[in-house]
């Protein structure tokens, strides 16, 4: 996943850069939004994230009760043409795209921002950095799946009879540079968005906006979760080692005959 693919399938790229907490972030945030609107994100979005939580009755027969209460404060940062764009949290700085071009570009984007955040609040230390790719494996016609995927992926999906509803694997290990957690998901209709990601917001490319029938979602996740004092070459370093451990992840999963109609 170095030089970008003609026709590759990733459609989302998220980085997370997980630091310790500043709960005045938002006194910082006017001087950041003004550097990034400058920068090419010109849209932003400040979110108060709620969260549903229940408590149960102490008498018997009483029902559960539910109270919403407020989470942190995140705000967004977004391209005009809404593909690319940070979210920014008291404790994490995320850098996402649905327009990925190469590792080094992206690589650059994340960092820049990390730099900026670091500009104005002074960070102590960095305790996680995770690096994730969700590639979208759809076939043309008279093609099947099983000629883009690994056989250790595909489960029993091609005995399925009916709709398919899902075929769902997934392999996690620990890797001398973190941990390494690879999931494939078979489904048919829409473009199967982890719920964990949904809604992305960002724009979908167009290539992908009306996927339909049965395809693949290729979910890659490595990270780091260690803390050590904010070092910016330590960062990418440790970044670097996570992209190449999904690329080999994403090469053992994708066959020959799918990397050469992508490239």
């Amino acid at each position: 996943m170095g030089q970008k693919m003609r026709e590759a399938p990733v459609f989302y790229t998220l980085a997370q850069v997980v630091f310790n907490p500043v709960l005045q972030m938002g006194d910082f945030v006017p001087k950041i939004q003004d550097r990034l609107r400058h920068d090419g994100f010109p849209d932003f979005r400040k979110e108060q994230r709620r969260k549903i939580a229940l408590s149960m009755g102490e008498a018997e027969g009483q029902s559960a009760q539910a109270t919403i209460q407020e989470g942190p404060t995140r705000w967004r940062f977004v391209d005009s043409s809404q593909t690319s764009g940070y979210v920014l949290e008291p404790n994490t700085l995320v850098y996402h795209t649905t327009a990925y071009e190469n590792f080094e570009a992206f690589s650059k984007r994340l960092f820049d921002g990390l730099r900026l955040v670091h500009e104005h609040v002074g960070l102590a230390y960095i305790e996680r950095i995770g690096l994730r790719y969700l590639d979208a494996i759809v076939t043309k016609d008279g093609e099947s799946l099983a000629q883009y995927l690994s056989a250790n992926v595909l489960g029993l999906s091609s005995l399925a009879k009916g709709k398919l509803q899902h075929c769902f694997t997934e392999t996690a290990a620990a890797t001398e540079d973190g941990t390494l957690v690879a999931r494939v998901l078979i489904t048919e209709g829409d473009l199967a968005i982890p719920p964990d990601l949904f809604p992305l917001g960002l724009n979908l490319g167009s290539r992908f906006v009306n996927v339909k029938g049965r395809h693949a979602i290729l979910d890659t996740d490595h990270f780091w979760a260690e803390r050590f004092d904010f070092d910016l070459e330590k960062a990418q370093r440790i970044l670097e080692a996570s992209h190449i451990r999904i690329d080999v992840a994403f090469r053992q999963t994708a066959t020959e005959y799918a990397r050469n109609t992508w490239k």
